[in-house]
C-alpha cells in the first residue's frame, strides 16, 4: 500500500472525533508527525541485522544511556518514588521465555535503570492464551540481569494497552511518582502515550511523562502496516469507558 493511501485514509480519525473531539486535533497532528518519522527511519535505515544496535543483540548487556553503568542497577537504600520507569508487556513463550520484542524493551529499561538509580521500574502484563504472566517473567529478566528487585514493582494482571495504563495509572497514585519514562517500541509509543495520559488525567493526577523508544526488527512496509493497525486499535481503546 502507498504510503500516501495510509497516511490520507481518515476512517480512524472520524471514529476518534466522534468519541472524543477533544483530543481529535492533537490526535491529527500526532499521526501526521509519527508517520512522517517512520517513514524517514526505514529510508534511512538498511533492512536486516545491521539495524540492531549491537549493544542490544542476543543476551549481550545493554549500554547504558548518558554514561550509566551497571553499578546504576543497584541501590544501596530503598528507592525514590518520584520517577518510575514504566515497561509494558509483550508475547513470551509457554516455557516463560520472552520473545524477541519483550528483550528489547527490557534491555532499553535496563539502560533506564542504570542511568537512574534510585528509580522505580514498573513491569506490566498479565496471562495470554494459556502462557505464563508476562510481568514476573520481566521481573525475573531484569534481576537476572543485575537488577535490584527491591527497585521493581510488578502488575501481573493486565492482558491489553488499554488494561496497562489503567492499572499502572493506580500503581503510579499509590507510588506517588511525579515522572514516569515509558519504555515501547517506536509503532507503540503514540497508542501507548495518549492511553497513559488519559489514564492519569481520568485519576488527576499531574505526571510528566517522557518516552525511550526500543528499537524493533520491523521492515519499512512492516512498520506502516503496524502503525495503521495501532491507530485503529488507539480508536477502540478511545471508546471505552475510562472511570477516575
Amino acid at each position: 500500500m502507498p504510503l500516501i493511501s495510509v497516511c490520507r485514509n481518515k476512517s480512524c480519525m472520524r471514529s476518534i472525533s466522534a468519541v472524543c473531539p477533544r483530543e481529535s486535533r492533537s490526535l491529527k497532528r500526532g499521526r501526521q508527525l509519527w508517520l512522517g518519522q517512520v517513514a524517514l527511519e526505514a529510508v534511512a535505515k538498511p533492512e536486516g541485522p545491521s539495524r540492531t544496535s549491537p549493544g542490544l543483540a542476543g543476551n549481550a548487556r545493554p549500554r547504558p544511556r548518558d554514561g550509566a553503568h551497571s553499578a546504576g542497577l543497584m541501590t544501596t537504600g530503598p528507592p525514590l518514588s518520584s520517577h518510575a520507569i514504566l515497561v509494558f508487556g509483550a508475547a513470551v513463550d509457554h516455557d516463560g521465555t520472552p520473545h524477541r520484542p519483550l528483550t528489547l524493551r527490557l534491555h532499553r529499561a535496563l539502560a533506564e535503570a542504570a542511568a537512574d538509580p534510585r528509580a522505580l521500574v514498573i513491569v506490566s502484563g498479565g496471562r495470554l492464551r494459556g502462557r505464563p504472566a508476562e510481568a514476573p517473567v520481566m521481573r525475573e529478566w531484569l534481576v537476572a540481569r543485575g537488577l535490584d528487585a527491591a527497585r521493581i514493582v510488578v502488575e501481573p494482571n493486565a492482558r491489553s494497552t488499554y488494561e496497562n495504563v489503567r492499572h499502572c495509572a493506580d500503581l503510579i497514585a499509590g507510588q506517588g511518582v511525579r515522572r514516569v519514562t515509558l519504555v515501547t517500541e517506536r509503532y507503540h509509543i503514540l497508542r501507548s502515550r495518549l492511553l497513559l495520559a488519559r489514564a492519569l488525567a481520568a485519576r488527576r493526577l499531574r505526571v510528566e511523562v517522557r518516552i525511550s523508544a526500543a528499537p524493533d526488527d520491523l521492515g519499512f512496509f512492516k512498520r506502516i502496516t503496524r502503525c495503521f493497525k495501532e491507530l485503529r486499535k488507539l480508536a477502540e481503546d478511545l471508546r471505552r469507558p475510562w472511570p477516575p
